[in-house]
């Protein structure tokens, strides 16, 4: 199946990148990379699995989701912001609402209709969700603080620092 493949890949780059990479910081910067591709792929091929359709807008509901919790840290007061494992679980809510909607308007009224109706439905909601951040937030890059706060945190017998 295609989860298996997705995976295995995943794993077999990983452990031969590994070989040819010494300096830790740049490792931790290509894992991390890395593993939030395969969580978007992971998301992809549950999405086409589930739907046996697939969503052209699955990228620009990913980049809803980092645009919220950069809206959220600009809402909320910093001692609730400091954290972001505090902001994931209202980033989660919101996506869910957001995934309803998709699924409500996009999705659902075309399910038994050929592939090409839903094809172009999500090609559309992809569009109006990356105009739609670009009129609200403008298309100067942002970013939302990070999962980890900045000090060293060692890995194995390794110390890394931001």
């Amino acid at each position: 199946n295609e989860f298996g493949c997705v995976m295995f890949f995943f794993f077999v780059f990983v452990f031969q990148a590994e070989d040819g990479i010494r300096d830790i910081s740049v490792w931790l910067e290509f894992r991390r990379v890395l593993f939030r591709s395969a969580l978007v792929a992971l998301g992809f091929v549950v999405v086409l699995n589930t739907t046996n359709a697939v969503n052209f807008a699955h990228g620009d509901a990913v980049m809803v989701g980092g645009f919220v919790a950069v809206a959220l840290t600009l809402a909320l007061p910093p001692e609730l912001t400091g954290n972001a494992l505090l902001l994931l679980p209202l980033v989660m809510a919101a996506m869910a609402v957001l995934g309803l909607i998709f699924s409500l308007v996009a999705y659902l009224p075309l399910r038994h209709e050929p592939p090409t109706s839903v094809f172009v439905s999500t090609i559309a909601v992809g569009v109006i969700l990356a105009n739609g951040v670009n009129a609200l937030f403008g298309a100067a890059p942002r970013s939302a603080p990070p999962l980890l706060d900045g000090g060293p945190f060692a890995i194995q017998r390794s110390e890394a620092r931001r």
